[in-house]
């Protein structure tokens, strides 16, 4: 293995490492303080959602986009053009369409 894909491999491995660390301190109900907007509102906007559930869908989301971070890390460091483009594409459904979700589901509001 060339030095400078061994070098892209750390950097990859530590960045999905950080993300399933958060993932999984998202899915357990902690961490509401690390969903941007969240942490601004006021005490009164944030009594209207539901915090555990907030942040489990948060958690769910950022496991979703890690595995498709990780298909695409995959297909750059064994350069697989469809792998690269298939990650791209992936990483970028999975976050449209989880924002969509997070954004207009009503379990998440009290």
């Amino acid at each position: 293995m060339e030095p400078t894909h061994l070098f892209v491999g750390i950097i990859f491995g530590a960045a999905i490492l950080l993300m399933l660390v958060l993932s999984f301190y998202l899915l357990s109900g902690r961490g509401a303080n690390l969903i941007a907007g969240y942490n601004t509102l006021p005490e009164t906007e944030k009594a209207k959602y539901d915090k555990p559930r907030l942040c489990r869908s948060v958690g769910v989301l950022m496991l979703q986009i890690t595995a498709a971070f990780c298909v695409l890390a995959v297909g750059i460091l064994i350069d697989l053009v469809w792998l690269i483009v298939s990650g791209a594409v992936l990483f970028a459904a999975v976050i449209i369409v989880g924002l969509v979700r997070l954004n207009t589901d009503p379990r998440i509001k009290k």
